[in-house]
């Protein structure tokens, strides 16, 4: 009860206040400040730059100092940026706000991802990532509800609707964040709720699902940059990077293309995130019941790319209908994609090597996105980058199939050994793969 709530508010702010410059941008951010398309994806570019730079060298920090203290840290800090936005009257003090808030949200992902995963067996991580992660679908459907709201405050004090987006959200956003200290337990010792026969019972499951080892070794350079030199790790890093060009910041502005006006926009963009937090958390206990993790991915890239050739269409009724499916499509590949990463390496630091390199991966897509989806499309069709998105989320699909059957084969070399010897990391005899 203390894991999953704290970290699932976390992201849920963390979406809200990156996704919330969209909802700005329809509240009339980009003609107030006189950005260009051009200026506005420089203005996201700027946000994800810093997270290639950070997300690695946070984990290491999480790992060091423990993420109960850094990511509060992190939140706090970002929130204040979030409600600087609100006050910046040139396109020059919103691009530094974006900078700032990249370098704190950056180590966020990463660092949950590699906490959660100390206190979870493998066979029963990818709901508990489900959680947190389909919190961001939750803020999709509820930052159009709250900015809708908060647009009623135009011209209060003399400024515009967008800028207290921007304002309250960053306030409720330090405010957590100050609460996260007291409340986010270090380790499985310092959970208060678990008698002392529990939290062993739990030790001895996570020894037995391989989630902990027997003996964590020390931390190495060698050992944690070899985390990359398998067909696993390149395939992931594929799907990763090809996963973060599908970029749902713009679906209140696809959306709001479609002809609905600011406020009727907003509103119109809340069902397809409600559906794709339905989706996710359904997949999850599919995903954790049977084991596996590539099927679901290879189901939900298909699902994405359905959406993505109706988005296509000319009718603006069926390009709102193909919103419903790429939204769920896209929000519901991450859970299964970062869990198939965390269960597949070990030890400790191989794992948070694995993700940060992943999610770094998947911020270059990122930036991608912004262009794609930004100044490089227009229109309600966005054609590039639709016609990039089918391609990409097919590919998807492949890698996904690929990887299975790549892990499938080691696994069963390694059922083979006789004597596979006590599990030093995931390259041993005796650690078998999460499929």
């Amino acid at each position: 009860m203390q894991i999953i709530p704290v970290v699932t508010g976390m992201y849920l702010l963390h979406s809200l206040d990156r996704g919330n410059i969209g909802n700005a941008r329809v509240a009339g951010l980009q003609d107030d400040l006189g950005m260009s398309d051009l200026q506005y994806s420089l203005a996201l570019t700027a946000t994800l730059i810093p997270y290639l730079i950070v997300e690695i060298p946070s984990n290491l920090f999480v790992t060091r100092f423990g993420a109960h203290i850094v990511l509060p840290s992190l939140i706090v800090v970002w929130g204040a940026v979030t409600a600087f936005q609100g006050i910046v009257t040139s396109y020059g003090g919103l691009i530094v706000c974006r900078v700032f808030l990249g370098i704190c949200e950056g180590g966020l992902l990463p660092g949950i991802s590699i906490y959660i995963a100390a206190f979870y067996p493998r066979n029963k991580l990818q709901f508990r990532v489900a959680l947190f992660f389909a919190s961001s679908a939750l803020a999709g459907a509820f930052s159009g509800l709250l900015a809708s709201a908060i647009e009623h405050l135009d011209g209060r004090d003399g400024r515009p609707g967008w800028a207290y987006i921007f304002i309250l959200e960053g306030c409720l956003t330090v405010f957590y964040g100050i609460l996260s200290f007291f409340i986010m337990p270090r380790s499985l010792e310092t959970i208060k709720f678990l008698t002392a026969q529990e939290k062993e019972d739990a030790y001895s499951v996570l020894l037995q699902e391989q989630t902990l080892l027997q003996k964590d070794p020390p931390f190495n350079w060698k050992s944690t940059m070899s985390v990359l030199v398998t067909p696993h790790a390149w395939l992931t890093l594929l799907m990763s990077f090809m996963g973060g060009t599908f970029c749902l910041d713009f679906e209140p502005s696809i959306v709001q293309s479609l002809g609905f006006k600011a406020n009727r926009a907003q509103l119109m963009s809340v069902p397809p995130f409600a559906a794709a937090w339905a989706v996710s958390i359904i997949t999850a206990v599919f995903s954790d019941r049977f084991r596996v993790r590539g099927i679901t991915i290879i189901f939900h890239s298909l699902v994405a790319m359905i959406g993505f050739v109706f988005l296509g269409s000319q009718s603006h009724s069926v390009q709102y209908g193909s919103t419903f499916f790429f939204v769920t499509g896209v929000f519901c590949v991450p859970p299964s994609l970062l869990s198939w990463i965390v269960n597949n390496a070990a030890p400790s630091y191989r794992r948070s090597a694995a993700v940060a390199f992943s999610l770094s991966t998947t911020s270059v897509g990122g930036i991608l996105s912004t262009w794609l989806f930004g100044a490089l499309s227009g229109g309600a069709n966005f054609r590039v980058a639709t016609i990039v998105s089918i391609v990409f989320s097919g590919a998807s699909a492949v890698a996904a199939a690929l990887n299975i059957l790549w892990l499938n084969s080691q696994n069963q070399k390694r059922r083979k050994v006789q004597n596979p010897g006590p599990v030093v990391d995931d390259t041993s005899d005796g650690f078998i793969y999460m499929l």
